[in-house]
């Protein structure tokens, strides 16, 4: 942006009272001058006085040096300075200095009239055109549709993430070609509008950018991996996308690290968008699925020769299920206790998983190892006819590329 451009001494401003006592303070001194040197021709010497002053204050100025020249003109021209009495020779001398002098300052005060107006204007034009700059700028680093930052600020932002902790998310619409094709495209637009709302609100519009089509890119600095889990989950059960009354998912993938170059942030962008494929994937073959009593039990058996832990949990009531012979469901310890905390996990997946009905992944850290935890809803039909509405967790250690298992 254009510095204010800083007014000249012939450019300044100031209150009348001010003018009258400067331009008089100019033309005494001028006074004392050619009166205490008995100055030939005074007006040789007042005339700067008057110029000075229509340059500095205008007619306000001017005027007031012009009364005080033309009284001396007076003065100094009249017989016996009376003011009253002339030689027809010094009456000639009067009238011409009189039009002399109003001349001079009319002429010295429209033109600094002409130059404060042309500067007025240069300023007028100048914020102006800093006004444009901005939107100009706004609108190259802004994504027109949703309102959150394009790729071109995403590029111009690298080097500000450098030496934070960073958190990195990839966010994409589920099955967002059926809500153009369904909708039409205006329903799609105002979709992708509240997507970046919903984001900005949640991680603050600077954050969030506008990947390209449906997907969002998330950067968020110096925010623990809780606390930002903690605004996605809530974000995601409090504020659902809707078309046509049907819910519109949103998948995301993330990641958490400290950002030490570019190219770290770039592999880490790289690293979201897999999990956000992977998260996509699931949904798509991972809608619930219903088990018989004996089939839920056999599942769970064989899942769990695969992983380190699979067990069904009641993600409402944090427990997990005994699933037991005689046909019936039980409810014994916490779920949240095999990660030795006592109270619910903030960035619960199987509540996530039983909100979106759909499979969920998630990261856990326990005693310096990294584990990698699936959520797949299910319904478990019962012996006397019910139904049980829970949720399938498998829970192995983290590997570079964990096992995917999609109940449905």
């Amino acid at each position: 942006m254009t510095e204010p451009r800083k007014p000249t001494l012939m450019q300044l401003q100031f209150s009348l009272p001010i003018k009258i006592v400067i331009s008089s303070a100019i033309m005494f001194i001028l006074l004392v001058f050619v009166y205490a040197l008995n100055v030939p021709n005074p007006n040789m010497i007042l005339i700067a006085g008057l110029v000075l002053s229509s340059a500095l204050f205008g007619f306000g100025g001017g005027g007031v040096a012009a009364l005080i020249m033309l009284g001396y003109t007076l003065y100094f021209f009249s017989t016996d300075h009376s003011f009253t009495q002339f030689t027809p020779d010094n009456m000639m001398k009067v009238m011409v200095s009189l039009i002399g002098i109003a001349a001079d300052m009319l002429l010295v005060c429209f033109l600094k009239r002409a130059e404060v107006q042309a500067f007025t204007r240069v300023d007028t034009l100048t914020e102006e055109l800093n006004e444009e700059n901005e939107k100009l700028q706004y609108m190259s680093v802004t994504d027109a549709l949703t309102g959150v930052r394009n790729r071109m600020a995403l590029r111009q932002d690298y080097d500000s993430f450098q030496g934070h902790e960073v958190v990195v998310m990839m966010a994409d619409l589920d099955d967002f070609k059926a809500v153009n094709d369904t909708g039409g495209h205006d329903e799609g637009d105002r979709i992708l509008k509240e997507t970046g709302r919903l984001l900005g609100e949640t991680f603050g519009t600077s954050h969030c950018y506008r990947y390209g089509g449906d997907e969002f890119l998330v950067i968020v600095p110096d925010m623990s991996l809780d606390e930002f889990q903690g605004k996605l989950n809530t974000m995601l059960a409090n504020r659902p996308l809707s078309s046509n009354g049907a819910q519109t998912g949103l998948s995301v993938g993330y990641v958490h690290a400290v950002l030490h170059d570019s190219n770290s942030l770039r592999t880490l962008i790289s690293v979201a968008d897999e999990k956000l494929y992977v998260e996509k994937r699931g949904k798509k073959v991972g809608r619930t699925r219903e088990f018989s009593f004996e089939g839920m039990r056999a599942f769970l058996e064989e899942m769990t020769g695969q992983y380190d832990v699979a067990r069904v949990v009641d993600p409402i009531e944090c427990k997990i299920l005994d699933l037991k012979a005689d046909g019936t469901v039980g409810l014994t310890d916490t779920c949240y206790g095999i990660w030795k905390a006592d109270h619910r996990c903030k960035n619960c997946s199987s509540a996530s998983a039983c909100r979106m009905g759909c499979h969920h992944m998630k990261a856990e850290r326990l005693e310096g190892q990294d584990y990698y935890v699936q959520s797949n809803p299910v319904s478990i039909r019962l012996k006397d006819g019910s139904t049980y509405n829970a949720v399938v967790e498998l829970i192995d250690k983290r590997a570079e590329e964990p096992k995917l298992t999609i109940v449905g």
